[in-house]
């Protein structure tokens, strides 16, 4: 349900975006039906984002646009890791299941703009869950369903950039931690012993031991993708980790064939956490 004043929009999803259109078109495009807005507050706002793949959001980020007579622009999420130069006057709109896979890769990408969250649940809960909304004061705003224009209109206009210096720099580093985690601590053991080759069992079993326990206590999603085959079946990249890690420590070997496809595991776990921000503020604390 997506309400606009006293008009309200409920459709199946293969309906909603021509009926909020039309509703929008019909209903909001004459200055004389928006609710009063300060000209002060609205004149710094350049431009409304959305991610693309969400039909309430994309509604919310149209709507909006169109009252505050700003540019809209979608992001293809496949390309938010390249989006670039996006006008630090802006106001990212999300819904809860964006937060991470879209934001993260957009702070780390140095975006300034401020953020509005479409969620169903109350603004402590979600920012409880996802602490990277917790950085930069009024740069980020939650608005729980039902959703009013009055609401989505109010916090639009009274939010502001991200510090760059202080909560910008705190937060892209707080995200980049896990990688530096991951190259201190399991890529660089692992290319000595490869170097080396001594107390090979050893080093394996911690080296197993620790990136498996960072899987399961912090990145449970990265676990269970299945990026791999075998014997025709598809096996999670947990079990992929660890019986290829097995396999050397049994055969008191470093078998190239297992080393590959266990920096293959690694490397896109680097992907997966700057991409998605699952695991975040678990790493940073001890960097």
């Amino acid at each position: 349900m997506f309400q606009l004043g006293r008009l309200t929009l409920f459709d199946p999803v293969t309906a909603f975006w021509n009926r909020v259109w039309r509703s929008v078109t019909e209903g909001f495009s004459a200055r004389s039906h928006q609710p009063a807005i300060e000209e002060e507050a609205t004149s710094t706002i350049e431009a409304i984002v959305a991610i693309k793949g969400n039909p309430v959001t994309l509604a919310a980020s149209r709507v909006l646009s169109t009252l505050l007579g700003v540019r809209e622009i979608w992001l293809d999420p496949e390309a938010i890791r390249q989006t670039s130069n996006l006008p630090r006057q802006s106001v990212l709109v999300l819904a809860e299941n964006q937060i991470y896979r879209g934001l993260a890769a957009l702070r780390l990408n140095g975006f300034e703009g401020a953020v509005l969250v479409l969620s169903y649940n109350e603004p402590e809960v979600v920012e409880d869950r996802y602490p990277i909304l917790t950085y930069g004061e009024n740069s980020h705003f939650v608005c729980t369903f039902p959703w009013q224009l009055s609401e989505l209109l109010a916090n639009s206009t009274k939010s502001i950039p991200i510090d760059v210096e202080d909560n910008l720099y705190d937060l892209r580093q707080r995200l980049k931690a896990p990688v530096h985690k991951l190259e201190q601590e399991i890529i660089t053991p692992l290319k000595n012993l490869q170097e080396n080759g001594s107390n090979i069992e050893r080093e394996l079993v911690e080296i197993r031991d620790k990136f498996t326990g960072w899987m399961q206590k912090y990145t449970p999603d990265f676990a269970h993708n299945q990026l791999f085959t075998e014997n025709g079946t598809t096996v999670n990249t947990y079990q992929k980790f660890v019986r290829s890690i097995n396999s050397m420590i049994q055969s008191k070997l470093i078998e190239e064939e297992n080393m590959k496809i266990v920096f293959k595991i690694l490397e896109e776990w680097k992907a997966h956490v700057l991409i998605t921000g699952e695991g975040f503020e678990s790493f940073s604390e001890q960097n």
